[in-house]
């Protein structure tokens, strides 16, 4: 075997070699690649207002839909879920804040619920599997801390994200920011309008939402049919 003929079988192994090599790495990059978690899902509602067996206007969707899909967002962003399961939030016998007088069940849910200042959220429905007739983005600013209002924005956004899934992150963002102001300026000193329905502020797809702010109660975005004003 000439010098030039073992040359060229020793570079024709090494080629060999590195091809294998490649498809090899490329091979265990891919499998890396699909055992990678896919946060990516979302859930999206399609809220439409109906009238349940009550005769009463509610949400399409039940407690435990919400809180699936505002998981799904906040987790695409921050890693985890939020909300817990709604058999584990404090439950309480009411009526609705709108115009609404029968009597429901109220959901309320916060991640410290001995904390004044941490938000809350509560949902309004007969059962955490029937219609929900209203949800509340709910922030004590008797105990205000800088810390405490920026979880209660970021709630707000998530709350607008799962109720209105078509918009973008910017049309949230806005929309967050206008409402909020419009809870500030909503404020009214008399606290005999505890009782009087809000005025509502954005509505979209039957979905009104109300920014309430009575002074001596807790300041609230109030997500509820639009006929229910």
């Amino acid at each position: 075997m000439t010098i030039r003929s073992a040359a060229t079988v020793v570079l024709s192994c090494l080629m060999t070699i590195f091809l294998f090599a490649g498809c090899s790495d490329m091979q265990r990059a891919e499998d890396v690649e699909d055992l990678k978690p896919n946060n990516s899902d979302v859930i999206e509602l399609n809220i439409k207002i109906i009238e349940p067996d009550s005769g009463v206007e509610a949400f399409d969707v039940c407690a435990e839909d919400f809180i699936n899909s505002f998981n799904s967002y906040y987790a695409k962003d921050n890693g985890s879920d939020y909300l817990e399961e709604i058999y584990k939030w404090k439950m309480f016998a009411t009526a609705p804040m709108l115009d609404n007088t029968k009597e429901t069940m109220m959901y309320v849910f916060s991640q410290e619920p001995e904390a004044r200042s941490m938000p809350q959220i509560k949902i309004y429905a007969d059962s955490p599997k029937s219609s929900i007739y209203q949800v509340s983005m709910c922030y004590d600013d008797h105990s205000y801390s800088p810390e405490t209002y920026a979880i209660y924005e970021e709630l707000c956004y998530y709350t607008l994200k799962t109720v209105f899934p078509d918009k973008s992150k910017k049309e949230i963002n806005e929309l967050n920011k206008r409402l909020l102001l419009e809870l500030d300026r909503s404020y009214t000193p008399d606290q005999t309008a505890t009782n009087k329905i809000p005025e509502v502020k954005y509505s979209e797809n039957g979905i009104g939402v109300y920014p309430y702010n009575v002074a001596g109660d807790t300041i609230e975005l109030r997500f509820a049919p639009l006929d229910q004003e």
